[in-house]
């Protein structure tokens, strides 16, 4: 009997490894500027407004934001705001002239995709009862990695907020890749007198290409 239950427990134990050797770990990396340049501090002079937009190619999203996010249909955009004036600017995700979606929703997607592990560990557990350990360990570590993703997520996404005077903000938009436009507006309003500030991106204005998933060519410039 005890042979029985520690040859179970080493095989349980060995799968669970192998199994589990697809494991990811959320590393949060901050947002720099995309700008071509540093605008000067507080320099009464200047009174500029510049917004600065670059769709991440997927081995960026890599880097950025952990995960080939256009493989899975999102095309992430980086954008810089530059705010070297004395004004206030109103920011929202429907600031940018695409269909955008929540981050809550691009985590869930990455989360989905380690389900075929977390069946298999089930479907071991129900054949060979020592499976269930590491596919109780599996499925806490899972929690807790893409309880983290969709912290760092919701912070780096845009949202509503206001762009204070001498600043510079990074936030990442989250686009379908299928309503991805060549061009686009972003409109920012000024929160005193209500103007608006408009600027039209176009594909040139997008530094990076980026990799179409579907048919490995280059489908964004």
């Amino acid at each position: 009997m005890k042979k029985n239950f520690f040859y179970y427990a080493s095989i349980s134990i060995l799968t669970g490894a192998c199994l589990s050797w697809g494991w990811y770990h959320h590393h949060i990396r901050p947002l720099a500027s995309i700008a071509t340049s540093i605008l000067p501090a507080f320099d009464p002079e200047q009174k500029t407004l510049e917004v600065h937009v670059k769709a991440l190619s997927s081995d960026e999203c890599k880097k950025l934001l952990g995960h080939n996010l256009p493989g899975k249909g999102v095309q992430p955009l980086h954008i810089t705001i530059q705010n070297n004036s004395p004004y206030e600017y109103a920011l929202t995700p429907d600031s940018v002239d695409l269909n955008h979606i929540d981050p809550k929703k691009v985590a869930q997607k990455i989360k989905n995709s380690a389900f075929p592990r977390s069946i298999a560990f089930k479907i071991l557990g129900f054949l060979f009862w020592p499976f269930i350990i590491p596919g109780t360990i599996d499925t806490i570590h899972t929690f807790h990695t893409y309880k983290l993703l969709k912290r760092d997520y919701r912070a780096k996404a845009m949202k509503d907020e206001i762009v204070p005077v001498y600043s510079t903000i990074n936030r990442i938009l989250f686009v379908p890749q299928d309503d991805f436009k060549d061009q686009f507006t972003v409109t920012l309003i000024e929160t005193e007198k209500q103007t608006s500030e408009v600027f039209n991106i176009s594909r040139a204005d997008l530094p990076e290409d980026v990799e179409n998933a579907q048919s490995e060519e280059t489908a964004i410039g």
